[in-house]
């Protein structure tokens, strides 16, 4: 297990590249998380396994919302049973998310899903109420992943 906050240094890089295993990064939903994914993409082959607007989806109600194109309230259910802050994306998030949409294809659907929430989630968030979640969460991720 590799952890960092932020983006990858060079020695991180170089000895991902050396790993021959498959990696997996857990990244913030918003758009300096997703340009980060990006990076280390670049160099290795990676999993983004972070929290993605299908995980946000299990929620009725925000598709509805997102049908509707409602606004949404400050918290939003998460993975079907979790509730959680909501942080509104500012004029620098705005920014990057324009710059990721020119570097990658991959991720438009995130990031204009983003853009219509108009707000982030990041990985803090996650384990103010059950300090289990990310075993839990990233468990259920990569069987997913491996059982394809």
């Amino acid at each position: 297990m590799v952890t960092g906050k932020g983006y990858p240094c060079t020695n991180t890089i170089k000895f991902l590249e050396k790993v021959n295993m498959p990696i997996f990064g857990l990244f913030d939903f918003d758009p300096y998380g997703l340009n980060i994914y990006l990076n280390y993409k670049k160099h290795v082959n990676i999993e983004r396994i972070g929290l993605s607007s299908e995980d946000i989806l299990l929620d009725k109600s925000v598709k509805n919302n997102l049908q509707k194109k409602q606004n949404y309230d400050d918290n939003i259910n998460i993975l079907g049973y979790k509730v959680y802050e909501l942080i509104p994306l500012s004029k620098y998030d705005y920014s990057m998310i324009k710059s990721v949409e020119n570097k990658s294809e991959e991720l438009i659907n995130e990031l204009t899903f983003l853009k219509g929430l108009g707000n982030k989630i990041e990985l803090e968030a996650m384990i103010r109420e059950n300090c289990n979640f990310y075993e839990e969460y990233i468990k259920r991720k990569v069987t997913n992943i491996l059982n394809k």
